[in-house]
This record gives structure tokens, sequence and C-alpha cells, in this order.
């Protein structure tokens, strides 16, 4: 072996300890947050659930009372349905 075989075989051995110490830390943590964390965070969020009673929700009910005005209809004195657009000429004449 050579010494550059020996450089390159050590610097292998210490990018794949880098990733196994990765693999490990992702792993740790990920099993720390599914065992512990996201329990907890449930029964946070059943207690919340629980403290919103249903009976409440009439206290939080409440009548607007907002006008809705009529709609208005334009007929501009012609035959034809007010959502019908007139035709309009826009051809220009010019001097060819």
């Amino acid at each position: 072996m050579t010494k550059d075989s020996k450089k390159h075989g050590s610097a292998k051995d210490g990018v794949s300890q880098k990733v196994q110490e990765f693999k490990d830390t992702f792993k740790s943590e990920g099993e720390h947050l599914v065992k512990t964390v996201f329990p907890q965070k449930i029964i946070e969020l059943e207690e919340i659930h629980k403290s919103l009673s249903l009976s409440k929700l009439s206290e939080v009910h409440s009548d607007l009372n907002i006008p809705v005005p009529e709609a208005i209809h334009l007929d501009n004195g012609n035959d034809e349905p007010a959502t019908k657009k007139r035709k309009h000429d826009h051809s220009v004449q010019g001097n060819h």
C-alpha cells in the first residue's frame, strides 16, 4: 500500500464514521420524538379538546343582521336580456 492509498483509506473511514454518527444521532432523535414528544403533545391536545365543550358554542354564536341589497337589473330600453352585450363595430376604415 502506498502513502496515498493509506490517506484515502483513512479519509473513507473518517467519512463513514461521520455518516454512522449522523445516522445514530438521527435515529435517537427520531425515537425520542416518537416515544416521548409526540405522546406528550397528544395529551396536551386532548386536554385542550376536552376544555372546549359544545355547550360553549352557543355563547360564541351571534346574529349579524347584515342587510342584503336588492339586485340591480339594467334594461337600457332593449328587448334583449340584461346579460347580453351589444356588438360594436371596431373595424377601422382607412385610406388604402
